[in-house]
């Protein structure tokens, strides 16, 4: 009995880590209309749920879970090697949550490539913003709701506010502004050879990393053209309140899935730092430690990178549709002389069962998502009545345990992890040790500066007028307003100005890059004076973060410029 069980256990355990035949994520426009509208009942389900606050069980998580989680961890999970396994764990999560409530097509994202400069459509099949589904844009005023489609205020749809209470959804979109096109998309995908990018004054360079699209225009200008940083889904840490957060981070999520399926070496690579200073949620992150595969990710309480870094192995199995904003791109042979694989999508079974929409949510096994179907059809609920209880309760046993399944009704930031997370491989090189930071203010001049000493490093910051220091690092500061409150019980204080981050100035020297700026634009007005119309052939220029709203996202501002000027030479102002 006790070997059948040994066994038993054993192939369970084998069965969650094959990935045999994957979920098909799909664009919106190929969803039919009867999928449309069953996809946005589920997103509308998740957001009438009442908040659980719990992260571990997506079958009970609400809209307002998977939100407020994201507010309190913004400042960790951004800017850093965590970003995009962070994000990926995010809509895993999300993905079992629209499966408990009979959406079982899997996550849809929105081709913004391929829509780059018409995006706001309303036309079937690209019809997102129809009134029917996802709603409009409004003014740019964050007191105005959203005008209509299912997540306005007239239907009845609510979010969390930063206090803790209700409030409308807020949309104030720009439908004049463009993403990032299929080609600006290509460009990037043809020179990236690495996962993570070091912030310094030289060799940063975001073209490079893929993991610094956290920088650029591709990962915010999804934010800020959609939402406008006025509005939710352009909120640096609120943005998951609209559910186009999840299209949108879905995207995101494709493009990085096509990097790791260029070349064999990308498949699980992951490198870079976490963020600096003592992270309140995860005792094993933070300090600026050397990132690995094993240390615990941010919100997601017993996931690992190394559980989401791949979409064909551990606890995933997907695989993404190929749509207009796919288009050919040269990538350098991959390490081991392969030739990269740049057809990696996967295709819609044309055999398969229509799309199961259950009249009722059913209950879907927490981490045992490695072998869900393109079908997708809705796995049966754990019967405890059923002569297959023994097997059904292992299976389920196994899964929980191995991914530290709990359940809590107690309100937490984090749910307790029930296993201790694998030390951390130690950090080759010495990252300097923050000392001391003094403000000082100047009653003559009204100004205050803030002497941060690191190690053997000393930098010094001046602060806003209206801002006192929040927080301060190795690299960088985060300034908040006077009488801001950021209470981890209800989220971010309902004040309209919100922290932003300083960078050092041996990190990002604005100075230098407004003059880099500067001989760009001469030289582009040079070109321009002798151009033979090629310029008109390139693809409209996307919508550039401004200086106030990369440092509100907590970005570097020189790498966002750096960014911009190489895109600006690939690219025409409209």
């Amino acid at each position: 009995m006790l070997s059948s069980f040994v066994c038993l256990v054993a192939a369970v355990a084998l069965v969650t880590a094959q990935c045999t035949n994957p979920t098909l994520r799909r664009e919106w426009a190929e969803l039919s209309a009867t999928e449309k509208s069953a996809y946005v009942a589920a997103v509308v389900a998740i957001g009438n749920r009442p908040q659980s606050f719990q992260y571990v069980d997506p079958t009970q998580m609400s809209g307002r879970d998977f939100a407020y989680t994201h507010s309190v961890v913004a400042t960790w999970a951004h800017m850093n090697a965590e970003f995009l396994v962070y994000h990926r764990a995010m809509l895993h999560k999300y993905e079992q949550a629209l499966s408990a409530e009979g959406w079982t097509g899997g996550l849809v994202y929105l081709d913004e490539a391929g829509y780059y400069n018409n995006w706001m459509t309303t036309t079937s099949p690209r019809d997102l913003f129809n009134s029917e589904y996802f709603g409009g844009v409004t003014t740019p005023d964050v007191e105005t709701c959203l005008p209509d489609g299912q997540f306005s205020q007239a239907s009845g749809f609510m979010v969390l506010d930063s206090g803790g209470v209700s409030k409308c959804l807020s949309r104030c979109g720009d439908p004049t502004s463009a993403m990032w096109s299929a080609q600006n998309i290509a460009d990037m995908l043809a020179g990236v050879t690495n996962y993570d990018v070091t912030e310094n004054p030289t060799g940063g360079d975001y073209q490079t990393s893929i993991d610094a699209s956290d920088s650029s225009n591709f990962h915010a200008a999804g934010h800020i053209v959609m939402g406008s940083s006025a509005c939710d889904v352009g909120n640096f840490y609120w943005s998951p309140r609209d559910p186009l957060f999840f299209l949108h981070h879905a995207y995101v999520d494709k493009i990085f899935w096509k990097w790791q399926n260029l070349c064999p070496s990308y498949a699980e690579e992951y490198e870079g730092n976490l963020q600096n200073g003592v992270d309140p949620y995860n005792s094993a992150g933070g300090n600026g430690q050397v990132a690995t595969l094993d240390i615990p990710l941010d919100s997601w309480s017993g996931l690992t990178p190394r559980d989401v870094i791949s979409t064909s192995t551990g606890i995933l199995c997907y695989t993404y549709s190929q749509s207009a904003g796919d288009i050919a791109f040269t990538h350098p042979q991959c390490s081991d002389g392969s030739t990269p694989n740049y057809n990696p999508y996967g295709k819609v079974d044309v055999n398969a069962s229509p799309i199961i929409v259950s009249p009722t949510p059913t209950a879907a096994t927490a981490e045992t998502n490695a072998t869900a179907t393109s079908s997708a059809t809705t796995s049966p609920a754990i019967d405890t009545v059923s002569d297959n209880w023994v097997t059904n309760a292992l299976i389920l046993l196994v899964a929980q345990t191995g991914q530290g399944f709990s359940f809590t009704s107690k309100p937490a930031v984090v749910v307790e992890r029930d296993v201790a997370p694998p030390t951390p491989t130690p950090t080759p090189t010495p990252i300097p040790v923050y000392r001391a930071a003094t403000t000082t203010a100047d009653p003559t001049t009204n100004i205050t500066t803030v002497t941060v000493i690191c190690g053997a490093n000393t930098d010094v910051y001046t602060l806003p007028a209206g801002y006192v220091l929040h927080r301060a690092t190795c690299t960088r500061i985060v300034v908040k307003p006077e009488g801001f409150v950021f209470d981890y019980n209800v989220g971010i204080s309902a004040l309209e100005e919100k922290p932003f981050v300083i960078f050092a100035k041996s990190m990002c020297d604005i100075d230098v890059e407004i003059a880099k700026e500067e001989e760009d634009a001469a030289a582009t007005a040079t070109a321009t004076a002798t151009d033979d119309g090629d310029a008109d052939e390139l693809p409209v220029c996307p919508r550039f973060l401004t200086d106030e709203e990369a440092q509100a996202f907590h970005l570097n501002v020189c790498l966002v410029k750096r960014g911009n000027r190489r895109l600006k030479k690939k690219c025409r102002v409209a």
